[in-house]
């Protein structure tokens, strides 16, 4: 049977099958810049099935190749991402110090306090009559912070004030101006901004 080589000649009783071709080689020629379009691909040609498996990594994605200039209007929306994918720590710094770090509703005439609904607070302790420590479940950065305090209560002298502010508690007081003394609130709230 005939061996294929280059300038070869068939003729009309030479049979040519796989067995007998004799490749030289493998082509090596390069495609032009912008030659393979999104026209020339088949819809549904490269599918989630086809493609290996963490064969494309962050090493091989160059540094900022992917820039919010090459990713087309509306292309990413709220349904794309995942849920929980977001969180604060992906945020700017200026971005995470507009979000509360913590905030509590409770209960302060229960020993102790009472927590209805809350974000980063562990516990809240009674130290006296209007008087609690509200303790955070994971520490702030500081304790330069700042503490809004608000309650629900009948007399409307009612007010507070914050004995100590620590990076993983603060201290305040609930009470009356007149006479002064402090007293028992049923709704008391706190929330707190900071670093």
């Amino acid at each position: 049977m005939a061996t294929v080589t280059p300038g070869k000649i068939f003729t009309s009783n030479e049979i040519v099958t796989p067995a007998n071709l004799n490749l030289l080689g493998t082509p090596t020629v390069a495609l032009a810049d912008g030659e393979v379009t999104a026209a020339k691909i088949a819809a549904d040609a490269v599918t989630t099935a086809r493609i290996l498996d963490l064969n494309v990594t962050g090493p091989k994605i160059a540094t900022d190749s992917v820039t919010t200039a090459k990713i087309a209007t509306d292309a990413v929306t709220t349904a794309k991402i995942a849920a929980n994918a977001v969180t604060a720590a992906k945020l700017g710094t200026t971005e995470q110090k507009q979000i509360c770090k913590a905030w509590v509703n409770f209960n302060g005439t229960t020993s102790p306090g009472t927590i209805r609904s809350n974000f980063n607070v562990s516990s809240v302790t009674k130290n006296g009559t209007g008087d609690y420590t509200v303790n955070f479940t994971s520490s702030l950065a500081d304790a330069n912070y700042s503490a809004c305090v608000s309650v629900a209560a009948a007399n409307t002298n009612v007010g507070y004030y914050l004995v100590a502010a620590l990076n993983n508690s603060v201290r305040l007081a609930v009470g009356v101006a007149s006479p002064p003394s402090l007293s028992d609130v049923a709704i008391c709230s706190l929330q707190v901004f900071g670093n």
